[in-house]
This record gives C-alpha cells, sequence and structure tokens, in this order.
C-alpha cells in the first residue's frame, strides 16, 4: 500500500503547475538546401522560460548552433540564431519519468561568426521563419525548501531531440532546410 501511494504521489510531480527556467546543451546536424551550404556538429544551445498547467506548458525560447561554412562559405564559422514560442504536452511515466512533445513556431538567422565588413554580410545573411517538432525524456522531482525562502521549487535533467524546419531568405533567394539537435538540458522552476 505504501509503495502505491509512493507512485501516486510521484506520478504526480510529472504535472505541477508553475513557472520554469531550463538551460539545454548538445549537438546539430543541418539537412536540405541549408546542409548543402552549411554543416552542424558543433555546438547548440536552447534556452527557454514558460509556464506549465497541468500537463501543458506554453514556451519562449531562445537557441543558437555554430555551423561550418560549405562550398562558397567554406573556411569560415557561422552562427544561426533562433527564437519563438513552444506548446508542450507531458506524460507521466513512472515514479518522476515523463516524456513530452513540444511543437511551436521560429524566426531564424544565420550570419557569419566573425563578419568584417558589409560584403561579408550580404554574401552571408540568411533571415526566415519555421517550425519546430521535438520530443524529450524528463526526470526530476522537489527540491528540499530552503529555510530563509519558503519555495517550492523543482529541478528536471532532460534528453530531447528537436528539428526546426526553416525557410530563410538570401537576397531573392530562398533556402529551405532543418536543423536536428540532441540535447542534455536542466530545468529549474516553481510548483503552486
Amino acid at each position: 500500500m505504501r509503495a502505491l501511494a509512493l507512485v501516486a504521489a510521484l506520478a504526480g510531480v510529472a504535472h505541477a503547475d508553475g513557472y520554469y527556467f531550463g538551460e539545454q546543451v548538445g549537438t546539430a546536424t543541418v539537412r536540405g538546401e541549408l546542409g548543402e551550404r552549411f554543416d552542424g556538429g558543433s555546438i547548440a544551445a536552447h534556452i527557454g522560460f514558460g509556464r506549465r498547467i497541468g500537463p501543458w506548458a506554453v514556451e519562449v525560447g531562445f537557441g543558437g548552433y555554430g555551423l561550418t561554412g560549405r562550398e562558397r562559405y567554406a573556411g569560415r564559422s557561422y552562427i544561426l540564431l533562433s527564437g519563438g514560442f513552444d506548446v508542450r504536452r507531458s506524460w507521466s511515466l513512472l515514479g518522476p519519468l515523463e516524456i513530452y512533445g513540444r511543437a511551436g513556431l521560429r524566426v531564424a538567422g544565420v550570419d557569419q561568426d566573425d563578419l568584417v565588413t558589409e560584403e561579408h554580410d550580404a554574401q552571408t545573411g540568411f533571415n526566415g521563419a519555421g517550425g519546430v517538432l521535438g520530443a524529450g525524456l524528463r526526470v526530476g522531482g522537489r527540491l528540499p525548501e530552503a529555510p530563509p525562502l519558503p519555495l517550492r521549487l523543482r529541478m528536471w535533467a532532460s534528453l530531447e531531440t528537436m528539428t526546426m524546419f526553416l525557410g530563410l531568405e538570401q537576397g531573392q533567394h530562398t533556402v529551405s532546410g532543418r536543423i536536428t539537435s540532441v540535447m542534455l538540458g536542466i530545468h529549474l522552476g516553481s510548483d503552486f
């Protein structure tokens, strides 16, 4: 009976309401027309701020992806920056373990990491928008209360894969592609 009560209590962890902040770091691959111009394999990072209500969450996120140029862009480093919002849905598995899915919208841009002239900017600036789909596995729970502050904090560790589908413009040309990342993350949040 105690074991059943413990499992029921821990299963509720996945659906705690509150605000959260998360950081994720990993690697990414680039595909499509964008992948013909740039290669991933460098660092990928994502930060997010969100509000969770039951199994649902709304998150504002920002990402950065290190890219290496190919063909006419070869020999230079580039960075893709993105920002947008996501809706996430979580499902409890066992105890503090949960899976989740995300879908959202993004704006993004690629530029040379070390721009030195306007000529480079004209050759390498890509800007546009797209969407993101992702899925992850997360484990965590409530942290002990700190005596001076009666806050109820939770911490999670996650493993997630995300794919951004982008359409980026450079002058009169549109380049489509996708960036798939695999990231480890730490999330800290409150509950009510």
